[in-house]
């Protein structure tokens, strides 16, 4: 299986990112859901202006956050079936991931772990809302949670 980031933007302000470690973040999800296929993942880092803008825009939420995902079709699913095909690369588009350099930064400074750590967190957190996971109820944050922490430690960023 692979899983192919296409990447863009500035990642001012943040430690070099070892982007095929979070690249193994995301297979080892889809593993976890045997989710045998290949797909791409586009990310983009930018600023926290631009990502209050995109959050204003998008959930009505004035404020900058840390990260947000789109997926590529409506109501996301476990489901490979379910998302956009590319005929050209032969892989499934899951959808988008946002990242603010800032936000993260910061937040690993609070959390007091790397900033790669961070990035792999939130890079992982994206995927798993691009597959369809949530965290609005207790019991599908735990669920979400698990999965993340999970795909963070088998790729030693736990």
């Amino acid at each position: 299986m692979t899983c192919l980031v296409r990447i863009e933007g500035p990642t001012n302000g943040l430690d070099p990112i070892d982007f095929g470690n979070i690249a193994s973040c995301a297979i080892r999800i889809s593993d976890r859901l045997d989710l045998s296929c290949n797909y791409i993942v586009d990310l983009r880092f930018v600023s926290a202006k631009d990502i209050r803008a995109i959050n204003k825009q998008t959930r009505s939420v004035d404020k900058p956050t840390d990260v947000l995902s789109f997926p590529s079709m409506r109501k996301p699913a476990k489901d490979k079936r379910r998302y956009a095909y590319d005929d050209e690369t032969g892989m499934y588009f899951l959808g988008d991931i946002i990242i603010c350099t800032e936000v993260a930064s910061n937040q690993a400074i609070e959390y007091g772990h790397s900033q790669k750590r961070e990035v792999s967190y939130l890079f992982t957190h994206g995927v798993c809302h691009l597959l369809g996971y949530d965290h609005k109820r207790k019991s599908d944050k735990l669920e979400m949670r698990a999965l993340e922490e999970n795909a963070l430690k088998a790729v030693n960023n736990g």
